[in-house]
């Protein structure tokens, strides 16, 4: 269990059934009242960022994301191809709203990690650096 102090950037925890990753941690100590966590919050089911303060009698569960490395093969109207890196015959195909935003940014062999929830599938993490040819400039 993860406490009111315990969410800092990055974690990611349920509420509600939910899984909920931090991405803005702020404490706040005003004299003659208890202490507050003012976080900013986005839901890796729905992509909602939405800001919520916690108390310190709140507690909440840590949540198990299990993540897989995969490369990138190839797109295909609205439809992504990747493979285990080690097993190339296993793969799997994805819809455009599972990839999200990082969509625009796959490149053919490029390894990259997906996050489940259970069976579903949240999301996609690229990796931080990629390189790119620039091919027309004004």
């Amino acid at each position: 269990m993860l406490s009111y102090t315990d969410l800092q950037k990055g974690i990611i925890f349920i509420i509600d059934g939910e899984p909920y990753e931090v991405l803005e941690y702020h404490f706040l100590r005003m004299q003659q009242r208890k202490p507050v966590v003012q976080t900013k919050l986005k839901n890796l089911l729905s992509d909602k960022i939405t800001s919520r303060s916690f108390h310190q009698n709140e507690s909440f569960e840590e949540a198990e994301i299990e993540r897989q490395k995969m490369k990138f093969i190839f797109a295909h109207r609205g439809n992504f191809t990747f493979c285990q890196p080690q097993n190339p015959q296993n793969r799997l195909v994805l819809e455009e709203k599972e990839v999200g935003d990082g969509a625009k940014f796959l490149k053919t062999n490029l390894e990259v990690e997906l996050r489940k929830f259970g069976e579903k599938i949240i999301g996609l993490v690229l990796p931080i650096k990629i390189d790119y040819m620039v091919k027309n400039a004004p």
